[in-house]
């Protein structure tokens, strides 16, 4: 396919503003997959209490969604979207980190694994500690762990400069910034440092406002991203001019 023009590139930076879906087939490889994609938690239900958005309940601040991207379309919709991304990024890259939650929905529990391709190399799934506490719901406890599914090809290793060997990482969450629902730097970084060298590519599909790139960058990787949101795409470009971020 044509390449498409970058909205940003310098220092080995590429961002692309458009939908991932359109953008990831014109990419041909990448090294490693660091991202995290909307949660699809501005979709609401009627009927008593289940587990779904509420006035009352912080997550409401999703219900409009990440400018054009509503994040509130249904949920086998959903499922079906990610799987397709997800089988899409790793056609192009070996190891993929995608960041998720377990949710309760409709008064039952779901997982990310109801996202996984059947032919998916699932190796692991890193608990993310986030201590938040946040999204309380009456009939459970309040979640205060992300997942990061680890999908990786049958050669791959940690590296031994990785600073934890634990399934469970304990990142505090970024609770400021421009986007409404950042990941924190420093999570980006140990996935990009675990898995790859200064000679790899980290991509991340759903960019945002560029933590994963801004991670790579401080790191001395390439990197692409691509976001279908133009503010942010403008954000992560402010972001990536600066020697030092402040968030």
């Amino acid at each position: 396919m044509t390449p498409m023009t970058p909205y940003y590139e310098q220092d080995g930076i590429t961002i692309y503003h458009g939908d991932c879906r359109d953008v990831l087939p014109t990419i041909q490889s990448a090294d490693c997959v660091v991202t995290s994609p909307p949660y699809n938690k501005g979709l609401r239900y009627d009927k008593g209490w289940t587990g779904a958005v509420t006035e009352g309940c912080t997550g409401s601040r999703f219900r409009d969604g990440y400018g054009v991207c509503a994040d509130a379309i249904p949920q086998s919709e959903y499922e079906a979207l990610h799987m397709e991304i997800l089988s899409t990024v790793l056609s192009i890259a070996p190891t993929v980190f995608y960041n998720h939650k377990p949710r309760i929905i409709e008064k039952r529990l779901w997982t990310p694994l109801a996202l996984v391709p059947d032919d998916a190399p699932l190796r692991q799934i890193i608990i993310w500690k986030t201590g938040a506490g946040i999204n309380w719901m009456p009939g459970a406890w309040t979640p205060s762990h992300e997942w990061l599914l680890l999908f990786a090809r049958h050669d791959f290793q940690i590296r031994d400069d990785c600073e934890s060997r634990s399934d469970v990482w304990d990142i505090a969450p970024h609770k400021s910034g421009a986007h409404i629902a950042p990941f924190p730097q420093a999570l980006a970084e140990r996935c990009i440092r675990s898995a790859t060298d200064d000679r790899d590519i980290v991509l991340d599909p759903f960019m945002g406002s560029g933590t994963t790139l801004r991670a790579a960058k401080d790191l001395g990787r390439k990197a692409i991203g691509i976001e279908i949101e133009e503010r942010y795409c403008e954000i992560a470009a402010n972001r990536l001019a600066q020697g030092v971020l402040p968030f």
